[in-house]
């Protein structure tokens, strides 16, 4: 989708839905740059079009073409691929076989089924909010929050070793016995635990990663939500009037 073409595809979905301000349509878009503008925002509001965007990063479990009609027509096309080169052994699938390959990819995935289908799995319609369980949200969960380390827990004891006072007309030596060996025999001492059963967990035994501390916050340049744009055509035309402004501002340094 460009800039240029989807103000035809606004007019053709018109044309053929008849809507108006009494007979309302819900469009659903993702959240690309072509699809935000003052002028076609303004024309959306003008023929009855209710434009909502999906959530950022939600289009591949969302969008019904994702969802059940690209994933059928690219194993179909695959397939028709694989076909071609067996009947025709030896020889390349050029430019001129695309369009009968393609045919036959698209007559199989394009189907009455498959588009229902594609609507209905992520609950768009019919309606169903219980699409999605809590498993599906989890990659979106942040960390759980960092262990605290507990320095007490963890007892160090200092090793003090005074130096001992030689004599020089003494030819003996006492030797002051190394609290850091006496402290390593007993580590020693102690019997080995591998046959010993443990009921400790994988967790407890290797945790999981956590957090190190709070990350700051970064905001994007860009930051985008899903929301009714024909119901924001005011907040869409000061972005859009703020972003004019930079660019103006970068021109006017670089000269």
């Amino acid at each position: 989708m460009t800039a240029d073409l989807f103000p035809k595809v606004l007019k053709h979905i018109v044309s053929y839905t008849k809507c108006s301000t009494e007979n309302r349509i819900l469009l659903l878009v993702d959240n690309h740059e072509s699809h935000i503008s003052v002028r076609r925002i303004q024309f959306c509001r003008e023929s009855g079009i209710s434009l909502l965007s999906f959530p950022p990063h939600t289009t591949h479990r969302m969008q019904p073409l994702d969802v059940g009609v690209y994933g059928p027509f690219k194993n179909a096309l695959s397939v028709a691929f694989n076909d071609w080169m067996i009947s025709h052994p030896g020889r390349l699938i050029t430019i001129r076989n695309i369009g009968q390959l393609s045919d036959i990819a698209y007559k199989s995935a394009f189907t009455i089924k498959n588009i229902t289908s594609s609507f209905k799995t992520p609950g768009i319609w019919p309606i169903n909010r219980l699409a999605f369980n809590a498993d599906d949200f989890i990659p979106s969960t942040v960390t759980d929050i960092p262990l605290e380390q507990r320095y007490n827990d963890l007892v160090q004891k200092p090793v003090q070793e005074e130096n001992p006072q030689i004599d020089k007309n003494n030819n003996e030596l006492e030797i002051i016995p190394n609290a850091v060996n006496n402290e390593l025999d007993k580590d020693l001492a102690i019997p080995s635990t591998s046959f010993h059963q443990s009921n400790n967990s994988f967790e407890e035994l290797r945790p999981l990663p956590k957090i190190s501390g709070e990350r700051k916050k970064v905001k994007r340049k860009y930051e985008s939500k899903s929301r009714v744009y024909t119901c924001t055509l005011e907040y869409i035309e000061k972005k859009m009037n703020r972003r004019r402004t930079k660019k103006e501002e970068k021109c006017q340094q670089k000269k």
